[in-house]
């Protein structure tokens, strides 16, 4: 008779934070906080539409790799509250409404990654 050999089950740890800064300047955080106040209060009465942000949201279950971190998002069709983090498998679907606030120097600095410089090191904030 074979020896059956049995794997041991993974455990796949998905982080609540992925050590990157919440905000780029005062403006870029009271923008956000705004935005997310006004989203949950225009949706306070329906039960079924999740406002968050700067929540780790996971698309893949067990590739922990495969993630964003939007600034404000909204899913219409899951019910209100308190999350440590987003898996859509476990929701049922993923966001329907994702914000990213930006600022021209971020922008810039982006590009000039792209293109091979290196970054601006000024940022300006952009009003929305």
């Amino acid at each position: 008779m074979a020896d059956t050999v049995l794997k041991p089950a993974t455990h796949v740890i998905y982080p609540e934070r992925d050590g990157k800064p919440i905000g780029e300047t005062d403006a870029h955080i009271e923008q956000l906080a705004e935005l997310r106040l006004m989203l949950d209060w225009h949706f306070r009465d329906d039960p079924q539409v999740y406002v968050s942000g700067n929540l780790l949201i996971y698309f893949v279950e067990g590739n922990p790799g495969e993630r964003i971190s939007p600034d404000v998002f909204v899913v219409f069709g899951v019910p209100k509250g308190r999350r440590r983090t987003y898996k859509v498998w476990e929701e049922g679907k993923g966001p329907d409404v994702v914000v990213e606030l930006t600022s021209r120097g971020a922008r810039r600095c982006r590009r000039r990654r792209r293109r091979g410089r290196p970054p601006a090191r000024r940022t300006e904030a952009t009003a929305i």
